[in-house]
């Protein structure tokens, strides 16, 4: 969608190249189409850039301007790249390479073997990527362009990371951030010291985490750039669940939800609510984490997502339930339940209908306890869920031994031991044979 100032610039570049088709102004008329491509292109209508591209390339030719026929060919490849034709945009961009290299336009050259790097990484083509993003990085060394040599560096940095190998993407990064300092572009330096960042939590020295995830903070403070506060943010908040550190980790956790808000990022909010709501369940803070949890929910109605509506509502069920709201959690679990059986999603049935078989069993409704639990040990079986048949397995039979029926008992216990043992998950192992030892 363009904004107003945007809409204008269209506008004026429409007007013009009528006026320059009238006046046979073939020059100032591929400048102009050249440009209203790429605003097209960066406002995301890939369609309509393309048809400029074309007609552009065909004055191009027309006109043997073969440095405008190296740059739209790289533009037609961007084109063909955001609409999905993959193939065609490295065919593209290969032209544009190959018309650079003819005529020793470096920085259109540059352009075009970054692109092939970047396209040959999202095809599954890492050692291609790195040797057209190294010969990219070294034409741009040798003509002095710090710009160019510090955007090559940051890919260079995210494409090491994808191939894990994070000693050499902490040396692109360090590179292009050093370039970002030089260049005074304060959102890039943000931009690397974030990754950076990761990179040391990954390898558990959060100090040096902390230090470049606040370097990061700052400049965006400085800037008033809320989503550079929100990257910085996000961050910190995983530091300090990795610290365990809850104080913070709620801070941080807030302040990155408060900001996705306010940036209008409702995916970057749904993702930072699972993972914050998630920590605080398994921390037993789950009133800490009900408000969370609710936010979440509404913003699943708000974007009609009801698998994760059905997810909030289980999460909800059970922080009640461990909360010692049985009643609520019986409610909030029901209708989760519902919500799994009518999107026909069995795994998810299983789950919750293991929860709830739990809290029915809390309840005294053990007739209802044991049919949600043979329920559940029926679809996780067929699912391969091994984990989860033996828990309701284990639930079933407690549930049977408060019945008094403890033959029954033995027989669910016996079999969740033996999923156990299969998988060798010594812990739940021994639980369960202790129970055993219970049983006449």
């Amino acid at each position: 969608m363009m904004n107003k100032e945007e809409d204008q610039a269209v506008q004026g570049l429409l007007e013009q190249i009528e006026t320059q088709r009238a006046g046979q102004d073939k020059p100032g008329l591929l400048d102009s189409l050249t440009r209203l491509a790429s605003l097209y292109l960066k406002q995301g209508d890939a369609p309509k850039a393309l048809t400029n591209v074309e007609e552009g390339l065909s004055l191009a030719k027309e006109m043997q301007d073969q440095v405008n026929l190296a740059r739209l060919e790289g533009v037609k490849g961007l084109c063909l790249n955001r609409i999905g034709n993959t193939r065609q945009a490295l065919q593209a961009f290969n032209r544009s390479r190959k018309l650079a290299e003819k005529i020793g336009h470096i920085p259109i050259m540059i352009d075009a073997y970054t692109q092939l790097g970047k396209l040959q990484l999202g095809i599954g083509e890492p050692e291609k990527a790195v040797k057209d993003l190294q010969h990219a990085y070294r034409q741009a060394s040798e003509i002095g362009d710090n710009q160019r040599e510090m955007h090559i560096s940051g890919l260079m940095g995210g494409l090491f990371l994808a191939m894990e190998q994070p000693h050499k993407a902490m040396e692109s990064f360090s590179i292009a951030l050093e370039a970002a300092k030089a260049l005074n572009n304060q959102e890039a330096n943000s931009q690397y010291q974030v990754a950076i960042g990761q990179i040391y939590l990954g390898s558990d020295d959060f100090g040096a985490a902390e230090e470049h995830f606040k370097n990061a903070l700052d400049i965006g403070a400085r800037l008033q750039n809320q989503n550079i506060q929100f990257a910085a943010f996000e961050q910190l908040t995983q530091l300090s669940i990795r610290q365990a550190d809850l104080g913070m980790a709620l801070f941080n956790g807030e302040q990155t939800l408060r900001l996705a808000r306010e940036i209008n990022d409702p995916g970057a909010e749904a993702e930072n609510i699972r993972y914050l709501s998630n920590y605080l369940l398994e921390q037993g803070e789950f009133d800490r984490a009900e408000p969370i949890l609710a936010r979440g929910l509404a913003l699943a109605k708000e974007v009609h997502d009801r698998e994760w509506q059905m997810e909030l509502i289980a999460q909800q069920g059970l922080a009640a339930y461990f909360g010692g709201h049985l009643q609520k959690a019986e409610e909030l679990l029901t209708e989760a339940y519902q919500l799994a059986a009518q999107m026909q999603n069995a795994p998810r049935l299983a789950e919750v209908g293991g929860k709830l078989s739990a809290v029915k069993a809390e309840l005294g409704e053990l007739e209802e306890a044991m049919k949600y639990a043979r329920e559940a040990i029926e679809v996780a079986e067929a699912q391969g869920l091994f984990r989860l048949q033996a828990e309701q397995g284990v639930m079933l039979g407690m549930t049977l031994l408060d019945l008094d029926k403890p033959q029954e008992a033995r027989e669910h216990l016996e079999q969740a031991a033996a999923i156990y043992r299969q998988h060798e998950m010594s812990d739940l192992l021994e639980q369960v044979e202790t129970l055993l030892t219970q049983i006449d």
